[in-house]
């Protein structure tokens, strides 16, 4: 190994590291580069020329921005809030891209200015999912899968400790417990599949509901109870801005398939939620126990519907590259 000093530079100092690393048989990993996020437009249009500027700008610089959606991707495999993040990129690429087209087929410049206002917000969005996917570790697969299987097997020990519980129970309070001890098993069990089939993020959210059926397996006290009355009516409440929020841009959906999944899932979300919504008011905590992850489950689909399809998504030619013209942006 050389010596170093003051005068050795900084391209020695890491082909040195480098070699320290491999000679103890680690990986050496490079420092973190915090995300260099893009300047927000300010654009406004004063006449049919600086519009037609402008949108061009627009229209390019939604492609460029959408060109880097596998920054997000990748690293979305394993990390479920990356995986949000990139269904709030898909959305937000849709609106950007109507808003332009809007803004396009309009001649008054107050609704020109309007449309691309909206379009703008909505590239911080996906500047938003960029910047949460650039400033995000990369997950090794090999390490989370194995962290994952890990966390299977202890749930599984824990469940066929808890399913002892149910011996010293009378038969009407064991039917409920047999019931969700069943309920939990079959998560576990579909969760190992899942992931068998590699599908990393749904065999976690399986672990997750698994887990909390294990919990309604436990003897719980009535602040245990109210504990979860509190959780699942928060989780509904979220459920019902999210369906209010994506309704209200029913109409930047595309095709009419997406409309009929749309108004599908809808219809099931909000039948869940009644029935949720009914079960706890009577005070049947457990009873809407099941409902919960379902509604999550259909609220996810319901976002599925605003994903760009195929005939929206830019190919590597339309795709822009490169810097946009200084003037571009006032």
């Amino acid at each position: 190994m050389p010596e170093l000093d003051d005068a050795t530079s900084s391209n020695q100092v890491e082909v040195w590291i480098h070699a320290v690393f491999k000679e103890c048989q680690l990986q050496w990993q490079e420092p973190a580069k915090e995300y260099q996020r893009e300047e927000q437009e300010s654009l406004k249009a004063d006449d049919a020329k600086s519009a037609a500027k402008h949108i061009a700008y627009l229209r390019q610089k939604s492609k460029s921005t959408y060109a880097q959606r596998s920054e997000i991707e990748d690293k979305a495999k394993f990390d479920r809030a990356l995986s949000a993040q990139l269904r709030l990129f898909d959305q937000a690429y849709v609106a950007v891209e109507s808003n332009v087209d809007k803004a396009a087929a309009n001649t008054d410049l107050k609704d020109i200015n309007d449309a691309m206002d909206d379009a703008v917000k909505q590239l911080e969005f996906m500047r938003d999912a960029l910047e949460a996917a650039g400033n995000s570790p990369v997950k090794n697969p090999e390490e989370a899968i194995a962290e994952l299987q890990a966390k299977l097997e202890k749930a599984e020990s824990d469940l066929s400790e808890v399913s002892k519980l149910g011996d010293a129970m009378e038969q009407a309070e064991k039917e409920e417990f047999d019931g969700i001890y069943m309920e939990a098993k079959e998560c576990l069990d579909q969760s190992k599949k899942t992931l068998d089939a590699d599908n990393f993020l749904e065999a976690e959210e399986l672990l997750d509901q698994a887990q909390a059926l294990m919990e309604d397996l436990q003897p719980g006290n009535s602040q245990d109870t109210a504990k979860r009355k509190k959780e699942y009516l928060a989780a509904i409440e979220d459920a019902k801005k999210t369906i209010k929020n994506l309704s209200a841009k029913q109409s930047t959906l595309n095709g009419s398939d997406n409309v009929k999944d749309f108004t599908k899932h809808k219809k099931v979300a909000n039948g869940l939620i009644k029935h949720a919504e009914t079960a706890l008011k009577n005070g049947k905590v457990k009873a809407a126990r099941p409902d919960i992850p379902k509604l999550k489950s259909v609220v996810e689909k319901i976002k599925e519907c605003f994903k760009p399809n195929d005939q929206n998504k830019p190919t590597s030619k339309s795709a822009a590259k490169g810097k946009v013209e200084k003037g571009s942006k006032s």
